[in-house]
């Protein structure tokens, strides 16, 4: 882990740390890659009261990207499996939904509902004054 990458876990971080580094090696080309240096402070939310703070937060900076994050990339037939949102450069935030489709990233971290995701990220998604830059969000 760099010392410039603060990740943070509500539970079980060893497993959602070893999940997520194996994603990562295997993106860039298996075990032996050279991952490279990220900067910044990237959290695993856990709870709707953190929700709530990312939404402030969003809202004071005045603009969010977001990612959806989806089981498959076969549009109508995806599921929601979490939302990723940026509030800064180096500030992003995972929101787990669908992850009880996956066995392995079940056992490192719960999920959200997504109808109670949705309306507490609505007052963000919904201001007008927030630029919202999306990115893989036509599925």
């Amino acid at each position: 882990e760099s010392a410039a990458l603060r990740v943070k876990y509500p539970k079980d971080a060893e497993i959602a740390r070893r999940l997520i580094l194996e994603e990562a090696a295997e993106l860039a080309g298996g075990e032996d890659a050279v991952l490279p240096e990220i900067q910044g402070e990237y959290s695993l939310v856990s709870d709707m009261e953190e929700v709530a703070r990312i939404v402030e937060e969003a809202r004071r900076e005045a603009v969010v990207g977001f990612e959806l994050v989806t089981s498959s990339q076969a549009g109508q037939s995806a599921g929601l499996m979490g939302i990723a949102l940026a509030t800064g450069v180096g500030r992003a935030y995972y929101l787990p939904v669908g992850h009880e489709q996956s066995a392995s990233f079940k056992e490192a971290f719960s999920s959200f509902d997504e109808l109670e995701l949705v309306e507490a990220l609505k007052p963000l998604l919904e201001d007008a004054a927030v630029l919202k830059v999306g990115y893989n969000v036509k599925l």
